[in-house]
């Protein structure tokens, strides 16, 4: 039996690849919440273990939960928008998307966030996700981060590796180019103790916790689906840039985020960086490749499947 749909019910899109234990930690912590109605669309990305038998297994008799699973691992964007997907065909234009090894402490949570008040052209909401070393994650700096200079870091960082060892001295040289490079990617002043719209030209929401309001969701499908991971924010944020949409923080709202679960399950540690460069280099062809389109092509470029 599924629970009735209205127009107060929120939608929330958790996405799994093998880490269940993580998703049934998310999961308890929203069913501990004052506000009830909710549904959730748990997506399994397609694990290669028992993840899926698991959560369906757990949650079949649960009204306002419902467990699918992918017919392949579509990556980040295409696995939150199939669950996405099933929540608006239900009617539903309020979604958060959550990672899964996030936990909603605040029993409170979910019951600010649906009594917020935003204009018109917000059609992203963040709150304060406080990560594994008691930082938060939001806002985030833009950073304008180009293939082509991604790719000059990459060699950067593979010079270092062989010059620290064989080349005295130049690690000095290494520290003081990084210094500048990390000054160009951060170097807007970020006010995190306010609740306010944010300019996208300096600030933008991370995307491990992010509530897609009717606004978007009566426009677009949620997430570009050309990459499949990494990126995802920024490309969100090039969308604001251009059309005029606009992203909200929210500090006064608290999830806390453990961080990489997934990945850590899926690659080994050197597996792990050499997967994750393969990915940030495809996803920044895309967004530069998103940049040099026209607004209208841009905006079309969400809805492909």
């Amino acid at each position: 039996m599924k629970m009735d749909i209205t127009e107060k019910t929120l939608g929330i899109v958790i996405l799994n690849y093998l880490n269940y234990k993580d998703t049934l930690e998310c999961v308890k912590s929203l069913l501990g919440q004052s506000y009830k109605a909710f549904y959730i669309v748990i997506v399994d990305n397609h694990s290669a273990n028992e993840s899926y038998q698991v959560l369906r297994n757990k949650f079949s008799g649960v009204e306002n939960i419902s467990v699918v699973q992918t017919s392949a691992n579509l990556g980040f964007a295409k696995g939150n928008n199939q669950g996405i997907k099933i929540l608006k065909e239900m009617g539903i234009r309020k979604v958060l998307v959550s990672n899964n090894d996030v936990i909603f402490f605040d029993k409170y949570y979910l019951e600010h966030l649906v009594d917020l008040k935003y204009k018109s052209c917000v059609g992203m909401i963040g709150t304060a996700i406080i990560n594994a070393d008691g930082g938060n994650h939001n806002p985030v700096p833009v950073s304008n981060l180009t293939y082509g200079r991604f790719r000059m870091y990459e060699i950067a960082a593979s010079f270092k590796c062989w010059s620290t060892r064989y080349v005295p001295g130049i690690k000095k040289l290494y520290d003081f180019k990084h210094s500048l490079v990390k000054k160009e990617t951060s170097s807007q002043h970020i006010d995190g103790s306010r609740t306010h719209i944010l300019n996208p030209e300096f600030e933008m929401l991370h995307g491990s916790v992010l509530y897609f309001t009717e606004n978007f969701l009566n426009e677009y499908d949620g997430f570009y689906p050309g990459t499949f991971l990494y990126v995802e924010e920024d490309i969100l944020n090039l969308l604001c840039q251009r059309t005029g949409m606009r992203q909200m923080y929210v500090s006064s709202i608290v999830v806390k985020h453990k961080e990489d679960g997934s990945s850590d399950m899926a690659w080994e540690n050197r597996d792990k960086r050499k997967m994750k460069s393969h990915y940030q280099r495809q996803s920044l062809r895309c967004l530069d490749s998103l940049r040099r389109k026209p607004v209208d092509q841009l905006k079309s470029a969400f809805l492909q499947c």
